[in-house]
Parts: C-alpha cells; structure tokens; sequence
C-alpha cells in the first residue's frame, strides 16, 4: 500500500522537474525594491522580498522592468546563459520554440550577459533602437541610456540617447539596428563600440569604431554580484566558486544545480520596521471604534443611572463600548508611531 502511494508523489516530481528543465528562464537572484513583468498584455508587479520570486519563471514574449535600485538575474535554460538587468531597465525577452533561438530587447537601461558556448545553431542576440549585437559565447552587455554632452562620443548637441555595446570576454558581432545588411563590426575582449542618436536628427550615423571599455562601464558592473551559470560539465568545480569568492568577498557562494548562487541573495531578510510600516492603520477606523465605543459607554451608564436597571445586557455593552474606544486609541497611537 506505501508503495502505491509514492507512485502519484513521484509522477508529481517528475512532472514538475520536467516543466521547470523545459521553461525558458527563470529569476536566480533578485535585490533592491520592486519590479514588473508584462505578459500577454497584463502586469504584475513583484516585491523581491517575496520568497517566490526565487525562481519566478520568465517565459518568452514576457518584458521585464525593474525599478530604482532593483537588480534582477535571470538563467537561460536553452541556451546555458545569464543576463543581469540593472536598475530603471527595460528589456524583453524572446526565442524560437526551441529555445535555442534566443533574443533579447533592451529598450532603455543596461544589461550584462554571460553565455555559455553555444553548440549547433544556437544563437543569442540582444537587439537595442540602436544596435544589435549577436554572440556564440562570451561575457558581454548593453546600455541604452540618455547622453551627456560630456561624453567623448557626443559630438552633436542634440544627440540623446547613448548605445553602448561592450565585450569583458569573448567577442561579439555588432551591427546597427537600421542596417542590418552592413558587415558586423566585431567587439573583442576588452573593447566596446559607443552610437550617439537624437530622434530628430536624420543624419548617418558615423562609422562603429571599437575602442577601449571605459571606466565608467568598468566601475558600474564590478559591485554587481553576478550569481552566473557555470558552463557545462563545470559541475561543482570548486574553483568556480572560488573565483566567485575571490571577486566579491560579501557573503557566501553555494552551487545550486546549474546555478552558483550568493546565500545573501536570497531570501532578502525582513525588515521588521519596514513590515510594520507598511501596514498602515486607516484614520476613519481608528476614529469610528473611539466614537462606537464612547457612545455605547456613555448611552448604557446614562440609562443604567437613571431606569436604575442593571440588566445584563447593560454591564456587557458597557464593557465592550470601553474595548471598542481602547482598541481605537490603540489603533491611532500605532498608526501615527509607525505611518
């Protein structure tokens, strides 16, 4: 009979094993505040406090925006890969049925990718208004963020958005988005190609020239914890989680099936003064039960003192008129301690 039992238990396991090995992508790190996914239209906003949000599974056509101070990792089955989407960034992911036709839509932000090698005719790409840049492997990211006059790029006051393409490892094939006919211009190890764009300005683009990577990009990813996922056949290779370690000294590293994964990551601990915070105590509540609770009080102590009558009913309406304006201080005096 226990034998009987466990066989729905373990049709069940592997059902779900199978769907998470089929999905897309899922959520492998998460800090900051808030952020939202669109899918089909509609859109849920996640707090990533929430300890679902661990392994949320992101499926294609779905777009993901992140709030002010808020980073997201998300894995890659199909094709072995991690991006991390910054802070105030936009960005879509899509891919063939198959999986191993992979893409992504940066709209505004910054993203950085990790792709493991890919084999056969995989292929990821990551497409911007500006520029496209496709990989079979490497360690890579885009920005499209608002100009500054001060950049050494911008030449033309009016332009308005930046579109960086940057390579830390690897090499990637860089194309502009409104010509995709044109030979890819190729961004090694260590190097980027920069595009200056205004919406009102018609004029051609100049040329893409790759150049040295910039402080700037260097400084803003090297406090990012990448999670990253650990190339094939790595298993638990001790020294992937020592680089890890030797990279980001903050808190624990762990392997996590494909995933190396930071034990300060996840869950993100509760602050118990942003919890009470955030149960706020509306003022008409509070000020209805001192009110219900007076008037009840007052109204029985006046007719038990002039009927002389102290039925039952007098002694208990009483009592609970007290409770009812005790609990509403109560409530007014928490919600204008922790509001």
């Amino acid at each position: 009979m226990g034998n009987k039992r466990l066989v729905p238990i373990l049709a069940a396991l592997l059902v779900s094993a199978a769907l998470f090995a089929e999905s897309y992508a899922n959520v492998t790190y998460a800090e900051g505040g808030t952020f939202r996914v669109v899918r089909g239209g509609k859109t849920t906003s996640w707090d990533v406090g929430r300890e679902d949000v661990f392994g949320l599974e992101i499926k294609t056509g779905d777009l993901i925006s992140t709030g002010p101070g808020t980073i997201l990792e998300i894995s890659i089955h199909p094709i072995s890969a991690s991006v991390q989407i910054a802070e105030n960034t936009s960005f879509s992911c899509d891919a063939d049925a198959t999986g191993a036709q992979s893409k992504g839509e940066l709209y505004y932000g910054r993203v950085h990718a990790k792709v493991a090698k890919l084999v056969g005719g995989a292929s990821y790409r990551i497409s911007s208004p500006s520029l496209v840049a496709g990989v079979r492997g490497t360690d890579f990211g885009l920005d499209v963020i608002a100009a500054r006059q001060t950049d050494a790029n911008v030449a033309d006051s009016s332009a308005s958005v930046l579109s960086r393409v940057f390579c830390f490892e690897g090499s990637v094939a860089v194309t502009p988005a409104d010509k995709p006919a044109l030979e890819a211009v190729v961004v090694s190890t260590g190097q980027m190609v920069e595009l200056a764009t205004s919406q009102a300005s018609s004029a051609e683009p100049p040329k893409l020239v790759p150049k040295p990577i910039n402080e700037e990009v260097r400084e803003y990813w090297e406090d990012k914890p990448q999670v990253g996922y650990l190339e094939e056949g790595e298993g638990a290779n001790e020294s992937a989680v020592a680089g890890a370690v030797a990279a980001d000294t903050e808190g624990d590293w762990r392997q996590e099936g494909p995933y190396l994964v930071k034990e300060r990551a996840w869950p993100r601990a509760a602050d118990p003064t942003e919890t009470v915070r955030n149960v706020k105590v509306p003022n008409w509540a509070a000020t209805a039960l001192m009110i219900a609770g007076t008037t009840t009080s007052s109204a029985l102590a006046i007719y038990s003192h002039q009927s002389g009558d102290n039925a039952w009913f007098v002694e208990s309406g009483y009592s609970a008129g007290v409770v009812m304006a005790g609990s509403g201080a109560l409530l007014a005096l928490f919600s204008a301690l922790f509001n």
